[in-house]
């Protein structure tokens, strides 16, 4: 009798439609290729349901660590099948149905009586998809917002609602701050219009933002740029709160005043002193008069 621990659930095809493969060694080493994740579990068959992809399987080691307390416990107190969406393949849903052990832990004085095994690069706690679908669906989310990633996700065969994705987004770690960049720009967002504004400061070579600021305070800018050196250029807005924090934060670095107003309206910008700064001189459409000159007469 088959265990009943990695009995896959009933899917939307017919039992005669699905088609089943008991996975031997050398198709996990072929599966550890295909899904790199899957290389640290125990894969016991795969079946093709018709509309998904079902991978059975369970961790190889014998124990485990108790996530309150730390201490490593072999003793299984029980078991349980558990449902794991993993990123589609060939278009279609992949869903890993893991043997999950639940251990009893040692420690006396451990609130967690017993405690559930994760599969390590698969499984997270309360979570129902895997690591990697989490971290491709933040991915999308941090490049595309939620609707067009929710959109393009499913377009891969990944079903997601875009406040899932917004949800990832925010809750994703973000690397630690160590410095600068070499051209920063610093410009204001309305938290309440009208009412509270917060600082943006980005990274103007690859667009990333890279840190955001309660207020637009000069001291809280220049308090900021002290403990992050290495801006060498400074695009900011032309508030003079900002021109005040970026020559005491960074008083070596080249302010450019409006830079991004000034790519938008085709200013030309005239270079000046480290700690000076730019000068805007617009044409009538937003060039000097020769430079407006000779693009004229090379359209003519």
């Amino acid at each position: 009798m088959p265990d009943q621990s990695v009995m896959l659930p009933a899917g939307p095809a017919s039992p005669a439609t699905r088609v089943v493969w008991d996975v031997s060694e050398q198709g996990q080493a072929l599966l550890a290729v295909l899904f790199p994740h899957l290389a640290g579990l125990r894969v016991h068959r795969v079946e093709d349901a018709g509309a998904a992809v079902m991978i059975a399987a369970s961790c190889r080691a014998d124990s485990a660590c108790c996530p309150r307390c730390g201490l490593e416990s072999a003793r299984v107190h029980g078991g349980y099948a558990r449902t794991v969406a993993d990123g589609a393949a060939g278009g279609r849903p992949v869903l890993i149905i893991l043997r999950v052990r639940r251990f009893r832990c040692w420690n006396p004085e451990c609130p967690a009586v017993t405690f559930a095994e994760q599969a390590e690069g698969v499984s997270a706690r309360y979570r129902r998809r895997s690591v990697p679908l989490l971290a491709m669906l933040a991915g999308f989310g941090l490049e595309l917002a939620g609707r067009a990633a929710a959109r393009l996700a499913g377009t891969l065969g990944i079903a997601v609602h875009p406040a899932t994705v917004l949800r990832l987004v925010a809750t994703a770690q973000t690397p630690e701050i160590t410095a600068a960049p070499e051209v920063l720009g610093v410009d204001d967002f309305a938290l309440a219009k009208g009412y509270v504004y917060g600082t943006v400061l980005v990274d103007m070579r690859t667009g990333d933002v890279v840190d955001l600021l309660p207020d637009r305070e000069a001291a809280t800018l220049e308090a900021w740029l002290t403990a992050h050196p290495g801006a060498g250029i400074i695009c900011r807005d032309r508030a003079g709160n900002y021109a005040e924090g970026a020559r005491a934060g960074a008083p070596d670095a080249i302010q450019v005043a409006g830079r991004w107003q000034c790519a938008m309206r085709r200013l030309v910008v005239f270079p000046a002193q480290p700690g000076g700064t730019r000068r805007e001189v617009p044409g009538s459409d937003g060039l000097p008069d020769a430079e407006r000159l000779r693009g004229q007469e090379h359209a003519s």
